[in-house]
């Protein structure tokens, strides 16, 4: 996600006509950079809403289709696979212990999810 940031300051401060950490990137490419943060996650949430009320319908037509108990195995595996690619380009990286904490707690609550969807099987 790191990476991704960078793109939008990279972008605003082109636009302006700076580069990025140096003395003369300031406020006005600072909230470039911003402007252009928020249209990307404005264009996400979009997608968002717009997609969402369709999951429930195609989830029912698993639960039809196959077995729920694999279609809900398979979400819980689906999550804690994403989690664990997305931890994976951090885990090599020098970290403070206050992010392995969030890393931990949230590995923590995935695995939850699935157990507690294992239970309402």
């Amino acid at each position: 996600m790191h990476g991704l940031f960078t793109v939008y300051v990279s972008l605003a401060s082109e636009a302006v006509g700076v580069t990025p950490r140096t003395s003369s990137f300031g406020a006005e490419a600072f909230a470039y950079s911003l402007w252009g943060m928020t249209l990307n996650n404005l264009g996400w949430l979009l997608v968002v809403l717009i997609t969402t009320h369709k999951m429930s319908g195609i989830v029912d037509k698993l639960y039809t289709k196959y077995n729920p108990k694999w279609i809900k195995l398979l979400m819980g595996g689906t999550i804690i696979g994403l989690f664990a690619y997305l931890l994976s380009n951090q885990a090599g990286a020098k970290r403070c212990g206050g992010c392995m904490g969030a890393d931990c707690s949230g590995f923590s609550l995935c695995c939850d999810y699935v157990a507690y969807n294992r239970r309402t099987c």
